[in-house]
């Protein structure tokens, strides 16, 4: 594959720079300029009269793409070749058409018209496509906006609460994928099994510099780890506990129960949020809910919760604790009532209330590194284990590869197999291991109903996305709209330990509504005295 990869680049690379050889020498330049990196764009850019910072836009991976094909449909116009489907031919098989035109003595260079008017539809296409590369620009490497699509981070983050996410808080990655529709993630809209982006052109992982660092408490937003294969059908389960519990012949061939089995890259796996405990270095555990780093207590996040079964006298109280839709579903299923750990004492005090006990559960087999042998292991009882870092060299055993095991193969992109009682990496025996990249261990807020770390371990560090900073717009999912907004949550940003600040949804109406007015008054000239002091 690699092969067939590199032998298409090439031609293309042929194709494309023969015939701007020999399209350079109709519009009298050098046609050797067409081989000579850098400046062969500019010669270009001068040809089609556009400026020459278009170069630095060209440096973006994914963004470049869409400015290269501008670039072609504007070269096929220098040349008079202006008509919808020359401009189709010379974007979409430049390689075959470029050195054609160039080679046919009737194909004349003619210029860019710089007086022609342009019609009303190129005007909007010229519109439409830079606004599309400002978009993309601004949400690769700036700003991002996510949906909660689970309730593990709640009370903390709710579902239905949609965010802007700061790329810049940890640096922002360029695109790996860059072939890709703008806008989709992983797949088409209304689809759940057509994916939205191609994998002839893949980028190495690289990563900008950013404000900061992950720190212990910050709320990240990251790739999925195990979101590398999927069952489309079941994609918010983790493909690899479906295949544990049901059978990897039964998950992959009966397509009707479990959909399609894709494989995703790195940067199209589903985006997760979860709060960062476990940092690169450190030794974690678990002990009766309460997580220890480093030997240290750590306390729990203001809205942190933990299921309780809870037998109430009243079916009232439900709502008298401020429990919501999702929680009382959660305690009609038989999963226990999730209650925030501050509020416990709220509880004690209610009357009518029978019992209160915290619930235990999860077989060992779903808990990483997933051995029936630690029949002690739970999400409530968890480890101890070490977080790996960068740099960090291991001594190889049995336990060791059940919890690392994944990160030398997936995420570090070796092979490891055991043989004749030896650890084998990339076919060579080996007893120790070094790591390539930081690794971080994430826990939702919602502890006894969130899947994270402690189901599918750790999170490399080249999967980390950005950092929650505003929730814009939050909405109840079994609402109707406009009653379902929840405006105690409107314009108001992520802390780290508290969830949400206060809301500054009014400010923001107001603001808006006084801007709207002095619009207004300057438009019937009720504020000409500005003008006439300006």
């Amino acid at each position: 594959m690699i092969v067939i990869k590199l032998a298409i680049g090439i031609l293309f690379f042929i194709g494309l720079h023969i015939g701007l050889w020999k399209l350079f020498e109709k519009a009298r330049y050098k046609g050797w300029y067409s081989f000579v990196p850098i400046y062969d764009l500019v010669i270009w850019l001068k040809i089609i009269k556009k400026p020459w910072w278009w170069i630095l836009i060209l440096i973006i991976p994914g963004v470049n793409i869409i400015l290269f094909l501008v670039m072609l449909y504007n070269l096929a116009e220098a040349y008079g070749k202006d008509s919808a489907g020359e401009r189709a031919l010379a974007m979409f098989a430049f390689p075959v058409v470029l050195p054609m035109w160039g080679f046919d003595k009737h194909v004349k260079f003619l210029g860019m018209d710089t007086n022609r008017k342009p019609s009303s539809g190129e005007q909007w296409l010229d519109a439409i496509v830079f606004a599309v590369i400002a978009a993309t620009i601004i949400r690769t490497f700036f700003i991002e906006a996510f949906q909660i699509p689970t309730s593990s981070m709640e009370k903390s983050l709710m579902v239905g609460d949609y965010l802007f996410v700061s790329k810049v808080s940890y640096g922002a990655r360029s695109p790996m994928t860059p072939l890709t529709i703008p806008f989709t993630h992983s797949t088409m809209p209304l689809s759940t099994e057509t994916p939205s982006y191609l994998e002839w052109l893949t980028l190495p992982y690289f990563r900008l510099p950013g404000l900061g660092h992950v720190e212990r408490g910050d709320v990240v937003v990251f790739n999925f780890p195990a979101g590398d294969t999927v069952a489309t059908r079941h994609s918010n389960e983790t493909y690899y506990q479906l295949v544990r519990d049901n059978g990897f012949n039964e998950v992959n061939t009966n397509k009707a129960e479990w959909g399609k089995v894709v494989y995703r890259p790195l940067d199209k796996r589903d985006h997760y949020v979860k709060r960062c405990w476990g940092l690169p270095g450190d030794k974690l555990e678990i002990k009766n809910d309460t997580l220890i780093i480093n030997g240290e207590r750590q306390p729990f996040p203001t809205n942190a919760q933990l299921r309780y079964d809870v037998s109430f006298r009243s079916m009232n109280n439900l709502k008298d604790l401020g429990s919501t839709k999702e929680d009382f579903r959660c305690w009609r299923g038989g999963g226990g009532l999730p209650i925030p750990f501050a509020s416990m004492k709220d509880y004690a005090k209610v009357a009518t209330i029978k019992g209160v006990a915290k619930q235990v559960a999860f077989s060992p087999t779903a808990i990483i590194p997933n051995d029936t042998s630690l029949a002690n292991w739970t999400v409530q009882n968890f480890g101890p284990i070490h977080i790996p870092k960068e740099g960090e060299t291991i001594t190889l055993d049995k336990m060791n590869i059940g919890m690392y095991g994944r990160c030398i193969t997936a995420y570090e992109h070796n092979t490891l197999e055991q043989k004749d009682g030896k650890v084998l990496i990339n076919g060579q025996p080996a007893n120790t291991y070094t790591f390539k990249q930081d690794y971080f261990f994430m826990l939702g807020d919602n502890r006894h109903g969130s899947a994270d770390s402690r189901f599918w371990g750790f999170v490399p560090n080249d999967h980390i996305v950005g950092k929650p900073v505003m929730v814009w717009m939050s909405m109840d999912p079994d609402g109707t709209f406009p009653m379902n907004i929840r405006w105690e949550r409107l314009i108001s940003f992520v802390g780290k330990e508290n969830g949400i600040t206060r809301s500054y949804g009014v400010h923001f109406l107001i603001l808006i509504g006084l801007i709207t007015a002095l619009n207004a008054l300057y438009k019937n000239g009720k504020l000409d005295f500005i003008k006439r002091r300006k």
